[in-house]
């Protein structure tokens, strides 16, 4: 998965079950957020990981994400509406992206 991100940015960290990236100190600022989750959610469903057993795992993942509409947003509204977007993209099925625009 990491080679999805490669010019895009670090893979996001863990936090309890969803991943978040607040910040752009490595992010391409010409980046679609949705486009990378959407990479992500392709890359999973297409390369099953594989067991100790040589078992195939499917998996799937939802992905919400947010982009700041200007500079001069604020933090704490870009991880609510990306949070808010993680439980549409949940809601609405699986292996879903859904993107949102913070103010």
């Amino acid at each position: 998965m990491s080679g999805q991100l490669r010019d895009a940015g670090a893979l996001p960290h863990m936090a309890g079950e969803r991943r978040s990236r607040a910040g752009n100190a490595h992010v391409d600022p010409t980046a679609n957020p949705g486009l990378i989750a959407e990479r992500l959610r392709n890359a999973l469903l297409v390369s099953p990981l594989t067991l100790d057993t040589g078992a195939a795992l499917n998996v799937t993942a939802s992905f919400g994400v947010a982009a700041m509409a200007s500079a001069g947003g604020n933090r704490l509204d870009l991880v609510e509406e990306a949070e808010q977007a993680h439980y549409e993209a949940k809601a609405t099925g699986r292996a879903r992206v859904v993107a949102r625009t913070a103010a």
